[in-house]
């Protein structure tokens, strides 16, 4: 039996059908350190849809140690069996899941997932598209009430606002 590594990114985050309630999911996988990384689309992160992958030891060590904190990352090395690694490379060696070809991203090294630009995409229509789809991704994943649409404590608002954008991954400029 042949082992092969790949590199998972596993985030835990607000639960898309609870916003209170804090979950584990798996975001992107890469073939090697410092290479690009294939995010999974939101419908296939949750690690109900791993369930192979959170038999390994070291996927159930990630479970463990990330708890239920919102906004911790955890990236690790995980050696795949064969028929377990066919579940996320085809047979030409695309990253795919669940018949899903998995889409490229850059991973920075503020752990905040971001879609890449290539050399050929420096027109402002395309950098444009891909600032809009890095927003559209990091939006997705806060929790946060509008303001002025109920009653709120501005202040309370601002550090509820400030610490999802921390646990998210955006930094002040």
């Amino acid at each position: 039996m042949s082992l092969s590594k790949l590199i998972f990114t596993f985030a835990t985050e607000a639960s898309p059908t609870n916003p209170k309630s804090t979950v584990l999911r798996v975001k992107s996988l890469q073939f090697v350190e410092d290479g690009p990384s294939f995010m999974f689309p939101p419908e296939l992160q949750d690690i109900v849809e791993h369930e192979e992958l959170m038999k390994t030891s070291v996927a159930k060590s990630v479970k463990k140690s990330t708890g239920q904190i919102r906004g911790k990352f955890c990236t690790v090395k995980i050696s795949l069996t064969s028929d377990l690694y066919s579940l996320y490379v085809d047979e030409d060696g695309n990253p795919t899941f669940n018949e899903y070809l998995l889409d490229q991203y850059y991973v920075s090294s503020s752990s905040s997932i971001s879609p890449s630009v290539s050399e050929e995409a420096n027109s402002s229509e395309n950098v444009s598209k891909s600032v809009e789809m890095s927003l559209s991704f990091i939006v997705k994943d806060v929790v946060l009430q509008k303001f002025g649409t109920k009653r709120l404590n501005a202040l309370t608002w601002i550090d509820t606002f400030e610490s999802e954008c921390a646990c998210i991954g955006i930094l002040e400029t």
